[in-house]
């Protein structure tokens, strides 16, 4: 009866919510960045409009989710490689949220050994739930923005965000 029980539940813990790979490589908005993200069933994939928003995948009655890439330099150039290995990093972005997460819901997180974090905040009536990854020279974003996030729109960014892959390029 334990075992009938535990593969009934089983397509509900593993396989509930995504679907395809999204694959994006030698993309004009990702400067340079090749990565590969698993996109949730039912949800339509469409280019972005702002110039940092690389894709926008939308179902109907649901939260957007938005992937953006920034370069450093726009945002946060204090966060550059240039002559920084990755566990320097790693050990500014422990630090980052060390300082915001009396402030914010965050936690901290790794892509192919990136380091990054999950964190959830409002302004203006606007919560925003998103994965931040800092690659070498570039912040890689995902996330939901709305009025509102629900239980299962965290759980569902936590399943994209372990999905997520960086293609190494050959310079």
């Amino acid at each position: 009866k334990k075992l009938l029980l535990i593969l009934l539940c089983l397509p509900m813990i593993g396989f509930g919510q995504l679907g395809d790979y999204y694959t994006a490589k030698d993309h004009p908005k990702a400067k340079g960045v090749d990565f590969t993200i698993k996109v949730p069933d039912g949800y339509e994939a469409s280019e972005g409009k702002r110039t940092n928003t690389i894709q926008v995948f939308n179902k109907k009655n649901s939260i957007p989710i938005t992937i953006h890439i920034y370069s450093y330099l726009d945002v946060l150039p204090e966060m550059s490689l240039h002559g920084k290995n990755r566990n320097t990093l790693k050990s500014a972005v422990k630090e980052i949220i060390e300082a915001i997460k009396l402030d914010a819901k965050i936690e901290y997180y790794e892509s192919g050994g990136y380091p990054g974090y999950i964190a959830e905040g409002k302004e203006s009536g606007v919560t925003s739930y998103q994965l931040n990854t800092f690659l070498e020279n570039q912040l890689f974003v995902v996330g939901f923005t709305g009025l509102s996030i629900s239980d299962t729109d965290r759980k569902l960014l936590k399943e994209i965000a372990n999905t997520l892959y960086f293609k190494k390029k050959n310079n």
